[in-house]
């Protein structure tokens, strides 16, 4: 009775020992092969977003490489811009703008271009490149609807200018435009280059949880998605709003030369819109009189046209 299978009972003794270690070795094995499938194909995914991650850097690369192609206009031209700008802060060494300021097609490319890429790319992407790609958006979206509310304005049938005329003052408008910005243009993809660069020095598959950088992050969107409704408000809070966001939140995109000194390059842009008329000389020695006049006329119509987003 003692004997089960006709195997005596010190036999037993002896297999349910080996059994145990089996057993638990089984098992072991078992979660260790589970494990180490799901460390590949973490590895493996890891490894893809990467690649994912490698590919939206090259493509920003690409696009910031516009920023350096230069076009200097002719020399017999080059004075136009200068007697344009002359009076104002715009500091540029050499009169030249950047390729895509030629006119407002080539402009409304590469911004069109621009948004796509954060669009499609923004999930691959380190937060400061994301922020930094946001600021130079909009960047770009004030000089688009600048030189868009002058498109507009010259297109106004009370003008009564030529189509010609229209074209070459648009044409001028966003030359100068990219004359007068090309310190901006050069700091963002001064900026840009640098996060880049520190992101590829620092590569890896393995991906740490920051947890202050995280906190960070969502704190900078909070205040960012609290402050944007109080932008456009006169008084006081407004000025606040517009401090936080533009100096301490987006501060590449605050400090631009665009944003201090807009008023007067939507001056230089009156300058172009009355230039087949008048030299900015002959502008000058115009009456007081007169001068005010044309500026009342040249504002109030653009204004009309200028859409703040």
């Amino acid at each position: 009775m003692n004997d089960f299978l006709n195997i005596p009972p010190y036999i037993w003794k002896g297999i349910f020992p080996i059994l145990k270690v089996l057993g638990v070795g089984l098992l072991l094995a078992f979660f260790a092969a589970k494990y180490q499938k799901r460390k590949e194909i973490e590895i493996k995914i890891k490894g893809e977003v990467l690649k994912l991650r490698l590919r939206a850097y090259v493509k920003i690369n690409v696009m910031l490489s516009e920023i350096q192609h230069l076009i200097a206009p002719p020399l017999y031209k080059q004075g136009e811009y200068i007697k344009m700008l002359d009076g104002f802060d715009f500091l540029f060494k050499y009169v030249e703008y950047t390729s895509f300021f030629n006119s407002e097609e080539t402009f409304d490319d590469y911004y069109c271009r621009l948004q796509n890429l954060l669009n499609e790319e923004h999930i691959y992407l380190e937060y400061e490149i994301e922020q930094k790609l946001l600021e130079m958006i909009n960047y770009f979206s004030e000089i688009k609807m600048m030189l868009d509310a002058f498109c507009d304005t010259e297109h106004s049938d009370g003008w009564k200018l030529s189509e010609k005329v229209v074209n070459d003052h648009i044409q001028m408008a966003y030359q100068t435009a990219g004359v007068a910005l090309q310190n901006d243009m050069n700091r963002f993809y001064c900026q840009m280059d640098k996060l880049i660069a520190k992101q590829m020095r620092n590569i890896s598959l393995s991906y740490k949880d920051a947890y202050l950088k995280r906190w960070r992050d969502r704190v900078h969107k909070f205040f960012a998605k609290k402050l944007e409704p109080y932008i456009e408000d006169k008084g006081c809070w407004g000025k606040i709003s517009q401090f936080f966001y533009l100096r301490i939140l987006f501060p590449s995109y605050g400090n631009s030369l665009l944003i201090k000194d807009m008023p007067n390059l939507i001056t230089v842009l009156m300058f172009i819109h009355y230039s087949n008329k008048y030299t900015r000389d002959e502008f000058d020695k115009l009456t007081e009189e007169e001068i005010h006049k044309k500026i009342q006329m040249f504002h109030s119509i653009y204004m009309l046209n200028y859409h703040h987003g």
